[in-house]
């Protein structure tokens, strides 16, 4: 479900059948119109938003992550890096705990590049990719230049790992997305918010 992190929205249920659901393909009920239509799959639980339009990137990352700025810079100064990833955000401690001795590494949706750089210091040959030219000036800027403005539709490489934190949520198209990756990783470690438990804690 795409949806601003500072939004809430309260759930209300209605038997009105709706699309077909993005991940399954299965009848989807309506939960809410309030701020965005939002369906509900009958079958796998997903929730998601229609239409799926691309926002402004850009506009997005200025306005939404301006801390990760502040934290990319107190990153740089830290001697316990991974300390200080997992302290900033447990979605972190998931990929940190499942890579091993993979060296190459392609952080998708990499944002201002922290966790790029993060893995990089301890060892990884990582790399990050955006498709928000203005959060990878920003990496570029900060943390040297093993970033690129683009799409992962555009990348040939290969990856001993694709590492996707948070992002999923965010495309258009997910299924086609997670293709995606797994073309160019032997492996792919992603993670994505679970929305009922956002549903039980207070924001």
């Amino acid at each position: 479900m795409i949806i601003g992190k500072d939004k809430k929205i309260t759930l209300e249920f209605t038997t009105r059948v709706g699309i077909p659901c993005i991940i399954c393909g299965h009848h989807s009920y309506l939960v809410n119109e309030e701020i965005f239509t939002i369906y509900s799959c009958m079958n796998c639980y997903t929730k998601f938003c229609t239409p799926r339009v691309l926002p402004d990137y850009n506009e997005v990352t200025a306005r939404e992550y301006t801390e990760y700025k502040k934290f990319s810079h107190d990153l740089k100064k830290t001697q316990n890096i991974r300390e200080a990833l997992e302290k900033n955000s447990p979605n972190f401690s998931v990929p940190l705990s499942v890579l091993n001795n993979q060296k190459k590494v392609l952080d998708v949706g990499c944002s201002y590049g922290y966790f790029t750089y993060g893995l990089r210091m301890l060892g990884y040959d990582a790399h990050g990719i955006d498709i928000c030219s203005d959060a990878i000036h920003f990496a570029k800027e900060t943390f040297g230049n093993f970033y690129e403005c683009r799409d992962i539709s555009e990348i040939h490489d290969q990856y001993d790992v694709i590492v996707c934190v948070e992002v999923v949520e965010h495309v258009p198209d997910p299924v086609s997305f997670i293709k995606e990756l797994k073309r160019v990783g032997k492996q792919v470690i992603l993670t994505t918010p679970n929305r009922k438990f956002y549903e039980l804690v207070p924001l």
